[in-house]
């Protein structure tokens, strides 16, 4: 007997970037000082996860005071380049919203909403569900749509013994 198995495979890009390539858990004693200075900057966190991606070292952690998950981004210097947090979908800037719905009409279902801030911008990268198909979409803050990727799903197909 044969069980087909759809794996909606999120492709893990960060906003703005489709490098492709994995982070690594590095551990706290690995992190430079100067980003643990600049980090530190922002309060105490009780648990971060430390990750190194393309020589940016990656906070992640969950902000008890906002109820948000961050992940913020530093070079070996310590200087911060961009926090990412993951929206509600009441929290879709109405710019964006406006977009969707001029595009998509209302034939969509957003899956996941992350706003990248970084010195210069802000910009949205919404993941939505349209005609049985998945897309990631990049706004900036306005409302442009800046790029466009067709998510792809995975099939694995699984045999019982039985």
């Amino acid at each position: 007997m044969k069980y087909l198995v759809m794996v909606a495979a999120t492709l893990m890009l960060s906003v703005g970037q489709g490098n492709g390539q994995m982070a690594t858990s590095i551990d706290v004693v690995d992190v430079p000082k100067k980003v643990l200075a600049t980090f530190n900057k922002n309060g105490k966190v009780e648990q971060v996860d430390w990750t190194l991606e393309k020589e940016q070292y990656i906070a992640s952690f969950y902000d008890e005071t906002k109820l948000v998950f961050l992940q913020l981004y530093y070079n070996e210097e310590g200087k911060w380049l961009k926090t990412q947090k993951e929206l509600e979908e009441d929290k879709l800037p109405t710019p964006i919203a406006t977009s969707l719905s001029e595009i998509y009409g209302e034939n969509y279902a957003i899956l996941l909403i992350t706003e990248a801030s970084y010195p210069d911008k802000v910009e949205y990268q919404v993941e939505i569900e349209y005609s049985e198909e998945m897309l990631q979409l990049l706004f900036d803050k306005n409302g442009k749509l800046l790029s466009k990727v067709a998510l792809e799903e995975e099939i694995e197909i699984f045999e019982d013994e039985d």
